[in-house]
């Protein structure tokens, strides 16, 4: 934790660091064995992936995260506008996991329809834009077209 906390403190762009950072806060937060310390890692790995996305908006990746924890923490509202921001990233339209845990925010928050819209999404083939080489040359590899 210390290593963390001098390196953003050092480097306050580092968007890595702020994320590692809230990764070690939530582990510590599952393998404490009181309610009240859970809560206040929990809250600081919030934090801490807040600020990634403070220091890179555009990384759909952080977004991820940072949804995945308000999800945790039964935020939905939160989760759903974090997947959001993630899919409607450049580099975020193509990705499967935001798309799978947007369904999950929105089923989660009764919204069953808008959840089966966005399962289907996620499952579509991506637009020949959104896929990448790595993509392109499993589907030649596999015989698909790219």
């Amino acid at each position: 934790e210390a290593l963390y906390s001098a390196l953003v403190a050092a480097t306050p762009s580092f968007t890595q660091a702020w994320v590692g950072l809230a990764g070690l806060y939530r582990l510590q937060a599952e393998a404490s064995p009181v309610a009240a310390h859970q809560t206040e890692l929990a809250a600081l790995s919030m934090e801490a992936l807040s600020q990634a996305v403070a220091t890179d908006a555009g990384d759909p990746g952080v977004w991820n995260r940072l949804g995945l924890i308000s999800l945790a923490a039964g935020d939905y509202p939160k989760a759903d506008k974090c997947f959001r921001a993630a899919v409607q990233r450049p580099r975020g339209s193509g990705m499967l996991a935001p798309w799978c845990n947007l369904g999950i925010a929105l089923q989660l928050s009764d919204q069953p329809v808008e959840a089966c819209q966005v399962y289907t999404r996620a499952l579509s083939p991506a637009t020949p834009s959104a896929n990448t080489s790595a993509e392109a040359a499993a589907a030649t590899a596999a015989g698909g077209a790219a």
